[in-house]
């Protein structure tokens, strides 16, 4: 698949509707990358009878035309959205699975950096990237600049606003770990758990983090300020 080059690709519809029209779902992921990773899904993800009781359940960011919904929708995860700006790898997923129902999978044409312009704050119990932090990050090693710094800064934050207290965001990608883990910083995440497959014959070599958003409880009692992450602090 045909990366970014330049800050503007990375922001730019039409960059990404070109790639996607020159590739196919069935192409995409024919490693099957979640057979790989589905312990790691399994381990930190809230369980799919929660999915399916909420409202929102797991929010896919960036998704492109890959078939990681398809891969949860058959493990009973239900309440699951699909987001991309490409408008082209949409209507491909859409056409794709278009024999599951609308409320069980739902589809947005939606940049990531303004995803409070179709979500309310606190409305998913987990959110997934599979390679759109990635995207960005390439591009800062390449074309470094602070339109780009700012635009993963908006995004992190984005995402964090979405999650419920206690959600958890899943980011899976190739960026070596003492890179990409500073962006993680400017919001309130509890440990960082890592996973790192190598050498796969399914799947490319992955990275990977799952961490909780922070919540804040006051102790009305004490007047004191209590941060708590749901899975507890256990080390980094």
């Amino acid at each position: 698949m045909e990366t970014p080059k330049t800050p503007e690709d990375v922001a730019s519809e039409a960059h990404w509707n070109k790639v996607y029209r020159a590739i196919s779902i069935q192409d995409y992921d024919l490693y099957k990358c979640y057979r790989v990773l589905k312990p790691f899904f399994i381990k930190y993800l809230p369980p799919a009878s929660a999915c399916r009781d909420s409202e929102r359940g797991v929010l896919h960011l960036g998704c492109g035309i890959t078939t990681l919904l398809l891969d949860f929708y058959c493990d009973g995860w239900g309440n699951q959205v699909g987001l991309d700006f490409s408008s082209v790898a949409i209507e491909k997923q859409k056409v794709f699975h278009r024999l599951i129902p609308g409320n069980v999978l739902e589809w947005h044409i939606q940049d990531v950096r303004k995803l409070d312009q179709s979500f309310k704050p606190a409305s998913f119990l987990a959110a997934i990237d599979k390679e759109c932090l990635d995207g960005m990050i390439s591009i800062r090693s390449t074309s470094p600049s602070e339109e780009i710094e700012a635009c993963i800064g908006q995004y992190m934050q984005q995402v964090y606003t979405l999650l419920k207290p206690g959600g958890v965001f899943i980011v899976l990608g190739h960026t070596k770990p003492e890179i990409v883990r500073r962006f993680f910083d400017a919001q309130e995440w509890s440990v960082h758990k890592e996973l790192v497959v190598v050498g796969s014959v399914h799947c490319k070599d992955f990275y990977g983090y799952a961490m909780k958003k922070v919540y804040i409880d006051v102790d009305f009692e004490n007047f004191e300020l209590i941060a708590k992450a749901a899975c507890g602090r256990t080390g980094t």
